[in-house]
């Protein structure tokens, strides 16, 4: 009886450990004296009165790494258990762990499926500061011997262990009696990512989304990718779905019938379905750094009027884990965002006359940096704008307008420029080139630097134009020169002509 009871109880620890979602069970070290039979009680004899402790570690580590120790994995703090007792059941009658029958019953019970079993709530408990948390019955006083469901609840971007069975107590490998226990629930950080790149974006194009989900190790049966675009955004191409990882390099998913993709108004969404669940545990079993990288167009059809085009994306994963792109930062979370502002140019002509017009003089803008020396360097080709705040047209040159009453003022106004977005590490720097001066003016010659204000909502440049003096103290070699050089030529034609006909005459 003893031998069976043994045999069934480790077939019972076996079914436990499940894929590799869950966690790894096993009992404190030898050497640990809750692992010594309980004093004055036989090592074949299971005590229900004795006290049982159970200690969770949860870590932060690959769970397909079959590492059954937690040393050298970071804890992690603040994770989230929910205890429940389980009362085993046979024929509407309660049965008593002590029993072979009660080990019958736990031989073909999983987590999932606990048959006639009733299952009650006990406890939540969280990690502390080292990732572990300890229940006894000085901590919960209806934690006694039996039989316990542990489920994982979602408290952080890791993934989390599918819910497992605990017997308490439990035999060590020599079959002997143990009433503490030991399990180690792992998680890889699974927290999504998504990138904008707004190059070229305003009124009338499109920016760029990329999306990254890390795949978890394990038994994939959930596996979605959805997407909710802002009013003014409209989706203009999928330009991939691929699995990327960092040894196995980037695999295409989008023309084998991995998922099902679905665009629904602003609602944009990836399912995938069993072939695709297998295909990714395939490429994951050898590649832990696993990611879905989903790239995507969206046409810009209307900007918000606070110049910020948010966006959020989310994934669903196994065990009923929910994730989103949104970045944490001091004051809350943050959603992939992009800044559009609005440009003016003020142009002062140096030395104007009250009746000059300052009109008509053309601008183009580019990003640029900085140089040796302090020069401003323009990168790459014009940067795109609209002519009006609602997107009439995209240019690349804006032109100036006089401001009247002859003050050598005029404007020049660009709109719906994108000035910064989330995941750049950097500011946007931009400077305006002046191609084209009023008549009568010299054009600058040098990029000039653009003020950027009010969170990127306002883009300055204040360029000066410089009478053109110096074309009146040429050589008269414009119109007027040319005619009197004409006329001179033709006198003396006319006078050579002359001479030869009178010399033919003499002789």
């Amino acid at each position: 009886m003893r031998n069976r009871t043994a045999a069934i109880i480790a077939a019972a620890v076996v079914a436990f450990s499940g894929t590799v979602f869950n966690p790894v069970v096993f009992p404190l070290a030898s050497a640990q004296s809750q692992n010594d039979p309980v004093p004055g009680s036989p090592a074949h004899t299971m005590d229900l009165s004795q006290e049982v402790s159970l200690t969770i570690k949860k870590r932060l580590g690959d769970p397909q790494l079959d590492a059954r120790t937690a040393e050298g994995l970071p804890g992690v703090n603040n994770a989230q258990f929910k205890i429940e007792k389980i009362t085993l059941m046979e024929s509407g009658q309660p049965v008593a762990l002590n029993t072979d029958k009660a080990f019958k019953l736990l031989k073909d019970m999983t987590a999932a499926n606990l048959g006639e079993a009733q299952a009650e709530v006990l406890t939540t408990v969280n990690t502390g500061p080292t990732g572990d948390v300890t229940v006894t019955k000085a901590t919960h006083s209806d934690f006694t011997a039996g039989v316990y469901r542990i489920t994982e609840l979602q408290s952080g971007d890791f993934s989390v262990a599918k819910p497992f069975l605990v017997v308490l107590p439990t035999t060590d490998n020599a079959g002997k009696w143990v009433y503490s226990r030991e399990v180690l629930p792992k998680g890889q950080s699974v927290k999504p990512t998504k990138t904008v790149e707004p190059k070229d974006a305003t009124i009338g194009k499109t920016l760029t989304y990329t999306i990254s989900a890390p795949v978890p190790a394990g038994e994939i049966s959930t596996f979605k990718i959805s997407d909710s675009l802002m009013a003014g955004l409209s989706l203009a191409s999928v330009e991939s779905v691929a699995a990327v990882g960092g040894t196995s390099g980037s695999q295409d998913l989008s023309n084998s019938g991995y998922f099902q993709h679905s665009v629904s108004g602003q609602d944009l969404s990836w399912t995938f379905e069993q072939t695709g669940f297998e295909r990714l545990m395939q490429l994951r079993k050898v590649d832990s750094d696993l990611k879905v990288v989903i790239t995507f167009k969206v046409t810009v059809n209307s900007i918000p009027g606070d110049g910020v085009i948010t966006n959020t994306a989310n994934v669903d994963l196994p065990n009923g884990l929910k994730l989103d792109t949104d970045v944490q930062g001091p004051d809350g979370k943050k959603p992939t965002s992009t800044t559009f502002g609005d440009l003016t140019v003020n142009l002062t002509a140096e030395g104007a006359s009250p009746g000059d017009n300052i009109a008509g003089a053309q601008f183009e803008l580019y990003r640029c940096e900085q140089g040796a020396g302090g020069k401003w360097e323009v990168k790459e080709q014009p940067v795109p704008m609209n002519d009006t705040d609602s997107g009439d047209s995209i240019v690349s040159k804006i032109s100036s307008v006089d401001q009247g009453g002859g003050a050598g003022l005029s404007k020049a106004l660009g709109f719906n420029i994108p000035t910064k977005y989330s995941n750049s590490q950097t500011d946007l720097k931009f400077c305006v080139v002046q191609t084209k001066a009023p008549d009568g003016y010299m054009r600058n010659p040098e990029p000039q630097p653009v003020e950027i204000t009010d969170e990127g909502r306002v883009l300055t440049s204040n360029i000066t134009n410089y009478k053109d003096s110096i074309v009146g103290q040429l050589p008269a070699t414009g119109a007027k020169g040319v005619g009197l050089i004409l006329l001179l030529g033709l006198l003396l034609t006319a006078r050579g002509l002359y001479t030869s006909y009178r010399d033919r005459k003499v002789a």
